[in-house]
């Protein structure tokens, strides 16, 4: 899950809504495929109240910080969903 902390005016927000066929990249790591999923804004709200649970500190040091630049509360911030491509059977192929 990726939130978007300028909301739905992040041009990578906009993006994802027109093309939701993307590339995750994490590291040095090769670029993986992936599908972008918009969540709904209860999928949104559950995701963020789980990762304050979680993480009380860092939500509230960066929430606040977050909340002032983008004059919203967080829990009305867009999440993307990403699921990543299944590309094990075109690895098998190439063995």
């Amino acid at each position: 899950m990726v939130p978007s902390a300028f909301g739905d005016r992040a041009q990578w927000v906009r993006n994802v809504r027109v093309n939701p066929h993307v590339r995750v990249y994490a590291g040095s790591r090769r670029a993986a495929p992936a599908v972008a999923r918009l969540l709904t804004a209860e999928e949104a709200a559950a995701v963020l109240a789980t990762y304050e649970h979680k993480h009380p500190r860092a939500y509230k040091s960066i929430g606040s910080i977050l909340e002032a630049a983008i004059g919203t509360p967080l829990n009305s911030l867009p999440v993307i969903a990403l699921e990543l491509a299944d590309v094990s059977a075109g690895k098998a192929g190439a063995e």
